[in-house]
């Protein structure tokens, strides 16, 4: 069993109080073989705090939809912004620590449709340039149905792991991915010493304008020296 004081052990999608509503369980055990990083890939950084996602750090667990977008630094920022958000938690010492809670239903935004989760390397979702770090993931629910969003009903619930991710849940496997892991943002990475396989998080881009956006502005000034030379004239 990992020493290790940040894996999330056991836990709960807490706060639904609503029987008929969709639950979702994201569970990490203190024995798993997998878990979430701030190292931007550096070797052996499970016991190096400086990089482990804190105590408090936002997760958060949705969707975009049908059809999950692909992320660039053009448009990273955008597409945290319009991610449907079915329940949030976040990462503390500890067992049993995590919860992931939700007053929402699944139906209509969330039945039928692909998990996603986003880990922040911060306790909230404002972006702050050369700081903040997110991982966006998944396993295809094409290929584990764990993923795929469940309709409310009675009792109606489901698991899904970092592990889901590797091939024997991260274990001996040099941190493998499985068919249909996929990793929006962010990286997987190995530590060999400890066999632990991780999802490593990345600097989320400073928004940076459209091309066309920057014409209209150089346009636009220039339009405004003609006009003042004009009636200076």
């Amino acid at each position: 069993m990992k020493s290790i004081k940040y894996i999330v052990a056991a836990l709960i999608a807490a706060g639904l109080t609503v029987s008929s509503y969709a639950t979702v369980t994201v569970s990490w055990g203190t024995g798993e073989n997998s878990y979430l990083s701030d190292s931007g890939s550096a070797a052996n950084d499970w016991n190096n705090a400086n990089t482990q996602l804190a105590n408090g750090d936002l997760l958060e667990l949705g969707t975009w939809g049908a059809t999950q977008p692909t992320l660039t630094t053009a448009n990273i920022q955008a597409n945290l912004i319009s991610f449907n958000v079915f329940g949030t938690g976040t990462i503390d010492e500890g067992a049993s620590t995590f919860g992931l809670s939700s007053g929402a239903t699944a139906s209509p935004t969330f039945t039928g449709n692909q998990i996603v989760i986003i880990a922040w390397n911060q306790a909230g979702t404002t972006v702050v340039p050369g700081v903040t770090e997110v991982s966006v993931f998944y396993e295809n629910m094409a290929d584990a149905s764990n993923w795929k969003m469940l309709a409310d009903a009675a009792g109606a619930h489901q698991a899904v792991d970092v592990g889901d991710l590797f091939v024997n849940g991260g274990n001996g496997d040099s941190g493998i991915t499985l068919a249909g892991a996929t990793v929006l943002w962010g990286g997987t990475q190995y530590d060999a010493p400890t066999d632990i396989s991780l999802i490593d998080t990345a600097l989320v881009a400073e928004a940076v304008p459209e091309p066309s956006s920057i014409v209209l502005v150089v346009l636009g000034l220039l339009g405004g020296i003609g006009m003042i030379r004009r009636h200076r004239s």
